[in-house]
């Protein structure tokens, strides 16, 4: 792809253009180029303390314990690259609740973190998530369409100003989610 703003992609009625990230959207991405869309990636460390499954340095660790049968320990300590690059050589066990999983712990992340949670609060422009890559002057974007969710889920978290937030901590603190090997369904 060009650096022509009419052949990047669009998600949800946006158009991917990494010159605009910050300015008209947010790219949760590890590379954006807005402290917050780094700060919101999973790769980012912001530890949770999940009370069933424990502490993790960082979300990457926790999608990728979660997703590849909860026993690689290693998950819980390293970096989000190293998460990545480690959960690649696994094979996927799935899970029925994996989504809702993640939805808690992004919710943890936001409420353990006051600045994050602030910043995040304070945002008006539309998140999205895509992948840049490119040299002088060339850029290609890849949406990332299969974690769509995500960036959804965490749009109606501060669309709801805080109230799905709460709600989704205290469902999952009632007991309502603590299957630890739910089955598939």
């Amino acid at each position: 792809m060009t650096d022509e703003p009419s052949v990047y992609p669009t998600q949800k009625g946006v158009v991917l253009d990494p010159r605009q990230d910050g300015e008209t959207h947010i790219n949760v991405y590890s590379k954006s180029k807005c402290k917050i869309g780094r700060a919101l990636s999973n790769i980012s460390c912001y530890p949770i303390l999940h009370p069933v499954f424990g502490r993790f340095d960082t979300l990457e660790g926790f999608w990728w314990w979660l997703s590849t049968g909860m026993v690689e320990e290693e998950f819980r300590t390293l970096d989000g690259f190293a998460c990545r690059k480690l959960g690649k050589t696994l094979r996927a066990v799935p899970r029925k609740d994996f989504k809702e999983q993640i939805r808690y712990a992004l919710c943890l992340k936001l409420s353990n973190h006051i600045g994050l949670r602030e910043a995040f609060f304070a945002t008006t422009l539309p998140f999205v998530h895509y992948y840049a890559y490119g040299k002088n002057g060339k850029v290609a974007v890849l949406p990332a369409n299969k974690s769509i969710w995500v960036v959804e889920f965490l749009t109606a978290v501060r669309d709801s100003h805080g109230e799905l937030l709460e709600t989704t901590i205290a469902n999952y603190d009632t007991g309502l989610s603590h299957d630890t090997n739910p089955p598939l369904g």
